[in-house]
């Protein structure tokens, strides 16, 4: 039984269905690998004075495969795990990586038939409303400095660069959490 590789995560059909202590392992090795890799390897990649924040894709991936409560623990773990690595206030990121859980995970049931362009567009708007979640709540709890023309800019020359990533970003976590959760009702 030879499977087919294919460049869209969505196409690509592995028709498991992970136990929960598989699924849950593997969204735990995720949370962790992804910010050991982000903290450490693509914070220094810089494109136009901006590097990619890839935690808010794979939020938007497991929200996406495992739904939206499945989403929401882990972008909350990914948000505090980035808090803790990162000189930012403590829990920004989470609440904002949770929001885009929440919104990810309840668009993901209204979507009949997805196509190949839906994850890079789903990367790119995630990307955009994480991060500009994020800014509002810092500048919310007293960081004024956030609310400039050049956040704007860096925002958007990150969310391109996790719109290119993501199609990569989802299928990992494809392979790693098994069946999407349309699949699993």
């Amino acid at each position: 039984n030879r499977r087919n590789f294919s460049i869209n995560p969505l196409a690509a059909d592995i028709g498991t269905e992970r136990s929960p202590i598989l699924k849950w392992s593997a969204i735990s090795v995720l949370v962790i690998f992804g910010l050991l890799m982000e903290t450490t390897v693509f914070s220094s990649w810089k494109l136009f004075g901006a590097a990619p924040t890839f935690g808010y894709v794979a939020t938007a991936a497991v929200a996406y495969y495992c739904g939206a409560n499945t989403g929401m623990i882990f972008g909350f773990f990914a948000g505090m795990g980035s808090d803790f690595f990162y000189s930012t206030p403590i829990g920004v990121s989470a609440l904002s990586m949770l929001i885009c859980a929440i919104i990810v995970g309840i668009a993901q049931t209204g979507m009949m038939r997805p196509t190949p362009l839906a994850v890079p567009l789903l990367g790119f708007v995630v990307s955009m409303a994480g991060n500009t979640i994020y800014v509002l709540i810092s500048i919310m709890v007293g960081f004024d400095e956030l609310f400039n023309l050049h956040t704007g800019y860096v925002i958007f020359i990150s969310s391109i660069l996790n719109m290119i990533a993501s199609p990569f970003i989802f299928a990992i976590t494809k392979r790693f959490v098994g069946a999407p959760a349309w699949k699993n009702r």
